[in-house]
């Protein structure tokens, strides 16, 4: 089965073999909710406190993930199930979003926090294991796409990075732990896929994408996506191995700043090395034979 489904290759122009539609530029792409959009559901008292991590399922494998203090907001509408914001966007001039919940809501949010929406029709709702990691996967591509729009990573080497972490992440979703958790990988994996779907190639959800780049559970193994993300991104190689722990384990929560410096500097020293190892297997396939002495 081709990794691109039944459908055809939409997103190239046979004719040069380079983009024919590319809906947005990565540099400038925004976050699926605008500004005004999270301003009018606290404004609008649409929003309220929701289940601390320990108590939400899908906060507590979340946590079990991503090591960063998390604060829920339940929310009336506007919201598609979940959605997850750093503290630290600024919705108004010097004002940021844990500012905002502070003064309209009298949250406590430290700083460095997340802020998960979650759709309060959820709340009481039966959620299968199937749904739950396919939610956690769309949330933790949207945390990875955070940490590139945050200019953490250098320009030249975002896409590796991104690339990079979805790898480790979907190595992370095996563990056994995760699993007595609920989490169930190729679901996770799908969600992921649809993050980051919606951030290369402009579609919300991978089932929307009628070229299939994101339809297999080893997506990022797919040629074709391979090929269409360094079309993308000249500077894109592709690592060849990525071990899950190039994303560091801690104990306890940090602020997502912190995170973001942990994970930044492992993940390029482990770029550096996957770089390095390259140029050496490069060098040995290209070295001349030796002649064998002659008796």
């Amino acid at each position: 089965m081709s990794c691109f489904g039944s459908g055809a290759y939409q997103f190239m122009d046979a004719s040069c073999n380079r983009p024919k539609h590319i809906k947005f530029q990565i540099d400038k792409v925004s976050d699926t909710m605008r500004n005004s959009e999270i301003l009018d559901l606290i404004w609008s008292g649409d929003a309220r406190s929701g289940p601390e991590p320990a108590t939400g399922k899908i906060q507590c494998t979340l946590s079990a993930l991503l090591p960063v203090r998390l604060i829920t907001l339940s929310v009336d509408s506007g919201v598609e199930r979940f959605h997850i914001v750093p503290e630290t966007r600024e919705l108004l001039p010097d004002a940021s979003l844990g500012d905002v919940l502070v003064e309209e809501l009298g949250i406590d949010v430290p700083v460095g926090s997340l802020i998960l929406l979650q759709d309060a029709a959820l709340l009481d709702a039966a959620v299968s294991e199937n749904d739950l990691s396919h939610d956690v996967g769309m949330l933790m591509g949207e945390v990875l796409i955070n940490a590139i729009l945050s200019g953490t990573f250098p320009i030249s080497r975002e896409m590796d990075a991104l690339y990079a972490m979805a790898a480790s992440y979907c190595s992370i979703a095996n563990g056994a732990g995760l699993r007595e958790l609920g989490l169930v990988p190729a679901q996770f994996r799908a969600g992921l896929g649809a993050s980051l779907c919606a951030y290369w190639v402009g579609e919300r959800a991978a089932r929307d994408e009628a070229s299939g780049h994101f339809l297999r559970a080893d997506f990022l193994n797919c040629p074709r996506l391979l090929s269409y993300l360094a079309l993308l991104d000249s500077n894109f190689t592709r690592p060849r191995r990525v071990p899950a722990g190039v994303i560091p384990s801690a104990e306890g929560t940090s602020s997502f700043g912190a995170w973001l410096d942990t994970t930044r500097a492992s993940v390029l020293a482990s770029l550096d090395v996957d770089a390095a190892q390259s140029r050496v297997a490069s060098s040995l396939r290209h070295k001349p034979a030796q002649a064998s002495p002659e008796n």
